[in-house]
């Protein structure tokens, strides 16, 4: 698949496992959330202002806090051309909440500054991101006064033996980012494994004069691996490992 953009150049291959044709006769599923109840629940069932944002617009960008950027309530402040720290509004680090599928990556004994955690987090094998705007403290403790930010990763799941993966390879000509991403999953109904591993790469960005700012160059890299083990019905032990660094920032 070739996509042609302003001033952006990008192709991207996708793989993909057996998927059966007749999907139209499907039962359409309501939207669920898990962030703003810390408990599966429909969006509409829920109180809180929030903001899902799915696969489809996390797939693409250099770093998760690109796809959170220009969300209703949320403004995204950019310290450095590879990472970008969230204020929900008007409140930010230790403020707001960031976690990973639950597990926290900044608690209220951070400082109080925009902090830049959240573009640790690889995109590339993320299902969605759930943001929540307002007080959850009730849920969450002190350090989600100003909201929560979700990344939730995907997981492999297979009904029988099968497998299949993805690649996406990027090019950007406005900062000469190279971005290369790639995954696979295999296994069965009772064991299912998941391995990617992501390179991402830019130069000096280049401004509307045609000038480029330098030093605005960074490279990240990153890896993950999960195992998800289900020897029962209703009994699953999950292992997830994921690493992803900025060695030039």
């Amino acid at each position: 698949v070739k996509q042609i953009l302003p001033r952006v150049g990008c192709v991207g291959l996708i793989v993909l496992g057996f998927v059966p044709d007749a999907l139209s006769g499907q039962e359409v599923i309501d939207e669920i959330q898990v962030t703003a109840t810390r408990r599966a629940a429909n969006v509409d069932e829920v109180s809180a202002a929030m903001t899902i944002i799915p696969l489809e617009e996390i797939v693409s960008v250099k770093v998760v806090t690109d796809s959170i950027m220009g969300r209703p309530g949320v403004f995204m402040q950019q310290t450095t051309p590879g990472q970008g720290a969230t204020i929900i509004r008007g409140l930010k680090g230790s403020e707001v909440l960031h976690l990973v599928d639950g597990m926290r990556l900044n608690n209220a004994i951070f400082r109080n500054a925009p902090t830049q955690y959240m573009a640790l987090v690889a995109p590339g094998t993320l299902e969605r991101i759930e943001i929540v705007r307002g007080a959850s403290a009730s849920l969450y403790g002190s350090d989600a006064v100003g909201g929560v930010i979700q990344a939730l990763s995907r997981f492999p799941s297979f009904d029988s033996i099968g497998s299949h993966g993805e690649a996406f390879l990027g090019f950007d000509t406005a900062d000469l980012a190279k971005i290369v991403r790639a995954s696979a999953e295999f296994g069965d109904e009772k064991l299912a494994t998941l391995v990617a591993g992501e390179y991402l790469n830019t130069g000096n960005r280049k401004t509307g004069t045609g000038k480029r700012i330098g030093p605005s160059g960074y490279e990240n890299k990153g890896g993950r691996v999960a195992v998800v083990l289900t020897p029962h019905s209703g009994q699953t032990l999950l292992f997830d490992l994921q690493v992803s660094t900025q060695p030039v920032t």
